[in-house]
């Protein structure tokens, strides 16, 4: 590995942590209202889990604006692009949840978490580029 390689993305491995930090909270939201709303309540988990997700994203956009991504684009420019992201979001978590449970037969916690992994990835890149796109204060 070339010296400064890694110093030369610092900023952009410190953004992801950061990311990881929102993200991290934002899952522990949505995994306990899954559990909550499907184990102490008997809602269907793909019902759950959606509003699980829901929920857990009014968190993570403050989150991501704020600190994560430290944006300087105007909030209501970003809240637009957030809720179509987040929506497209959803419905990978919500589609790939179903088919793993439906389909396949797993174990609700086990499909989720792939789902969450899946969508991790969709969420920073699109958080990055798009979302929250301005020139970051001191990424």
């Amino acid at each position: 590995m070339k010296p400064g390689l890694v110093a030369g993305r610092r900023p952009l491995v410190m953004q992801f942590l950061r990311f990881l930090l929102v993200g991290g909270t934002a899952t522990a939201i949505h995994y306990v209202l899954l559990y909550t709303l499907h184990e102490k309540f008997g809602w269907r988990a793909v019902v759950a889990t959606s509003v699980g997700f829901a929920v857990s994203a009014l968190f993570n956009f403050t989150a991501s604006y704020f600190f994560t991504f430290r944006s300087e684009a105007p909030i209501a420019r970003s809240a637009g692009r957030y809720v179509v992201v987040s929506g497209t979001g959803l419905l990978i978590n919500s589609s790939l949840f179903w088919v793993q449970i439906e389909a396949f037969g797993f174990h609700y916690f086990v499909a989720q978490v792939f789902a969450t992994g899946t969508v991790m990835f969709w969420n920073f890149i699109l958080g990055r580029l798009f979302t929250f796109a301005s020139r970051p204060r001191g990424v």
